[in-house]
């Protein structure tokens, strides 16, 4: 992926200087933990990052990590609603080839907190609901704008639980 573009120029890039950045600054990691839970809402990548800088494991490892989630997670929810487990390697394949990996790799942070957001909405259509407050909560600290669809999830779970007519439901969710 390197060999074809420069990190410079894609978001993963400005996250792994921020990562050097941080890892040059904070001495502590309790210290920057705190600082990052203090003074960002989605501190779980930029703190994956960090922790990995001081074990030593490349950076893109933990890029690799994030990305197998969302891959599983698109799978496990596929799976659900579709009962595809015979074929799910037909399905993975079908995943990896939606987009360029670069494009993919590049907003490894959404990709990140997209894989929480859907193993939180897997969680929420097998109603236990507190497993998916602990996703919907990691999706949130990974990436602030994923509170936009999980409050229309959670909307969506209301109006079903309502037994609304279909037709109200719809004017309650333009609403």
């Amino acid at each position: 992926i390197v060999m074809f573009h420069r990190t410079e120029a894609l978001d993963i890039g400005r996250y792994y200087q921020q990562a050097r950045d941080n890892a040059e600054i904070y001495n502590n990691v309790f210290a920057f933990i705190l600082d990052q839970i203090l003074t960002n809402v989605d501190f779980i990548y930029q703190t994956a990052l960090y922790l990995a800088l001081r074990i030593g494991i490349p950076l893109s490892l933990v890029t690799i990590f994030f990305l197998s989630i969302f891959y599983i997670a698109v799978l496990r929810f596929i799976d659900l609603y579709y009962k595809v487990s015979n074929y799910k390697y037909i399905y993975l394949v079908f995943i990896l080839t939606l987009c360029p990996i670069i494009w993919v790799v590049s907003i490894s942070r959404t990709t990140a907190a997209l894989s929480f957001f859907i193993l939180g909405c897997a969680y929420v259509k097998k109603n236990h609901l507190i497993k998916s407050c602990v996703f919907f909560l990691a999706a949130i600290f990974t990436h602030v704008s994923m509170m936009i669809y999980i409050a229309l999830v959670l909307i969506a779970y209301v109006i079903s639980k309502l037994r609304i007519h279909k037709a109200r439901s719809l004017i309650l969710a333009v609403i």
